[in-house]
């Protein structure tokens, strides 16, 4: 369940509330008015654009198999260590 704020016009105060999308803050959390006083307020969204980096599925595999390479040696440098 997401966080909603609300703006109180009674008290004048921003708070955030926890509830389901369906669902309506009924009250105010400081001074207790109630819904028809409340206004929701949006919050600002902040969305960050990447742009995808062309790779063949080849050069995928490969660096795949490479960072499986490194593991592999660490964990038999490990064993190895532990059983000497």
């Amino acid at each position: 369940m997401p966080y909603y704020s609300y703006k109180c016009s009674r008290c004048e105060v921003t708070f955030r509330a926890f509830h389901g999308m369906n669902e309506e803050q009924e009250e105010c959390k400081f001074c207790l008015s109630k819904d028809s006083e409340l206004t929701r307020v949006y919050d600002k969204i902040s969305v960050r654009k990447t742009t995808p980096t062309k790779t063949s599925a080849g050069s995928r595999v490969k660096e795949f198999i490479k960072d499986s390479k490194e593991v592999l040696e660490q964990q038999k440098s490990e064993t190895r260590v532990e059983h000497d």
